[in-house]
C-alpha cells in the first residue's frame, strides 16, 4: 500500500513580518528560495493556522491512497508500490512506485515510470522539498522515466 520554490517576486528588500519576529532580507527582491517561507509565513499571519499543526490530519498514507485514487479514477494512471533492487534506495525510508497507465487499475496496465518517494525527515537530509529527474523519459525510445520526490513531512 501506500503509506520547489518558483522565481522571485516584486518585493523590495527589508523586513516582512512571520508573525513571530521579523524575516530580513539584504536582497532587492524576494528571491526564489525565499518564496515558500514567506507564504507560509503570510498564510500563518492572516488565517492564525500553522501548516504543521494542520499536518496531523493528514498523514502521510492515506495521502498517498487519496492521491492515487484520485489518478486512478481521472486519468487512468495507476500506482502501486514495489520492492527495491539491492542497493537501488539511498535510505531504507525510501518507497518505490510504479506509475502505469490503462489496464484497469491495481498498478496494471503499460510501465510508464517510476517514482521513488523519501518523504520523511532526519538527520542531515535537508528540510525543503525538491523533485529530482533521476532518468528522463526519452534519451532512449523505450526509455522509462524515473524520479524522486524528497520532502520532509512530519
Amino acid at each position: 500500500g501506500f503509506g520547489s520554490g518558483g522565481g522571485g517576486g516584486g518585493r523590495s528588500a527589508g523586513s516582512y513580518s512571520d508573525g513571530g519576529g521579523s524575516y530580513y532580507s539584504d536582497h532587492d527582491a524576494v528571491r526564489g528560495w525565499d518564496r515558500a517561507y514567506l507564504i507560509a509565513a503570510a498564510k500563518r499571519e492572516a488565517c492564525g493556522v500553522d501548516a504543521n499543526a494542520v499536518a496531523q490530519y493528514f498523514p502521510i498514507d492515506k495521502v498517498l491512497k487519496g492521491v492515487a485514487a484520485l489518478l486512478s479514477r481521472v486519468f487512468n494512471v495507476h500506482l502501486r508500490e514495489v520492492e527495491m533492487e539491492r542497493g537501488e534506495s539511498w535510505h531504507e525510508g525510501v518507497r518505490k512506485l510504479r506509475v502505469a497507465a490503462g489496464g484497469g487499475g491495481a498498478g496494471e496496465g503499460e510501465d510508464v515510470g517510476t517514482i521513488y518517494l523519501d518523504l520523511t525527515p532526519r538527520p542531515r537530509k535537508f528540510p525543503h522539498a525538491a523533485h529530482f529527474v533521476i532518468r528522463c523519459g526519452k534519451a532512449l525510445k523505450n526509455q522509462k522515466p524515473s524520479v524522486a520526490l524528497v520532502c520532509s513531512f512530519g
